[in-house]
């Protein structure tokens, strides 16, 4: 868990600056790094007592008052080279995970660093996220 102000002062220090590029139209990563058991998750998604930079940064962009807005989240991971797509139900019971093609970065010189095959989401709402 988090010590006092430990979410919100994670949001000041990354989100509120990713949430500024955000609304300037810029495409926006966060990027987290650690070994097993070491907090990212916590991190990014929190509890609901206890927020995470996610949860935080999309009440900022579709909070209240701000209902004509949407935005596209994808999540993988990154582990011993292998992407994997973390909106993606790899359950046993998913005959389709055999069928869909694996996300792999990729790098175009006009688009950018990006993982193909990753799945993303419309969210409006931030409680739907």
């Amino acid at each position: 868990g988090g010590g006092s102000g430990g979410q919100q002062q994670v949001y000041e220090v990354v989100g509120a600056r990713a949430v500024g590029h955000l609304l300037d139209g810029f495409n926006t990563c966060i990027f987290s790094m650690g070994q097993t058991g070491t907090g990212k998750t916590y991190t990014l998604i929190g509890t609901s007592e206890e927020p995470g930079l996610l949860p935080r940064i999309l009440e900022r962009l579709l909070g209240t008052g701000r209902a004509s807005r949407r935005c596209r989240i994808s999540c993988l991971e990154l582990h011993m080279d292998r992407v994997r797509d973390l909106l993606t139900d790899d359950g046993p019971s998913c005959g389709a995970a055999a069928e869909r093609p694996t996300p792999e970065i990729r790098c175009i010189p006009e688009r950018g660093v990006y993982v193909s095959n990753l799945n993303e989401v419309s969210v409006g709402d931030p409680g739907a996220a």
